[in-house]
C-alpha cells in the first residue's frame, strides 16, 4: 500500500497506532518516514496517542516519530460543534439557529463528521424545497 506513495510531496497516513505491534507495518512506515525526509517531502500522521506511549516493537520508529513536531487535539465541545456548524452554515448561505442546532445535536447526532454531512444534506433539501431549515423539516427528512 505504501510503495512509491513517497513521491507525493505531503502524505497524511491517520490512526497510525493500529499497526503498532505488526513488524512488517512498522517497517513499512519507518522506511517511509526516511525517504520522506530524504526527499524533503512532508509526512503528518494521527494516532490516539504521541508515539511516546504508542507500542511499537520497532523502537527506531517510535524515536523517528517523537522528532517531529506533535499536536495534542481535543475533542470539541458541544458549544464548540453547534458554532462551527453554525459557521458552515454561514459560509453555505443560510441561517441555521440555536433550536435547530441544539436539535441536531442533542437529537441526532454528537459525531460532528456526521453532524456535517448531515447539514449539508438538510442545506440542499431545503434549496430544492425552498423551505427554511427548520424542526420540522429535519424530522421530515430524517423520518423514514
Amino acid at each position: 500500500m505504501l510503495d512509491n506513495i513517497q513521491k507525493s510531496e505531503l502524505v497524511c497516513i491517520d490512526d497510525i497506532d493500529e499497526i503498532a505491534g505488526d513488524r512488517v507495518w512498522e517497517e513499512a512506515l519507518f522506511n517511509l518516514y526516511n525517504q520522506m525526509r530524504e526527499l524533503n517531502h512532508k509526512l503528518v500522521v494521527t494516532a490516539q496517542c504521541n508515539a511516546t506511549n504508542t507500542d511499537f516493537v520497532l523502537k527506531d520508529l517510535k524515536s523517528r516519530l517523537q522528532w517531529g513536531i506533535t499536536f495534542k487535539l481535543n475533542s470539541l465541545s458541544d458549544t464548540d460543534k453547534i458554532e462551527l456548524l453554525k459557521q458552515r452554515a454561514e459560509i453555505k448561505g443560510f441561517d441555521l439557529t440555536q433550536d435547530v442546532a441544539n436539535y441536531l445535536l442533542t437529537r441526532i447526532s454528537r459525531n460532528l463528521p456526521e453532524l456535517i454531512q448531515l447539514l449539508d444534506k438538510f442545506d440542499y433539501a431545503s434549496l430544492v424545497e425552498q423551505r427554511k431549515l427548520t424542526i420540522p423539516f429535519i424530522k421530515k427528512h430524517i423520518s423514514p
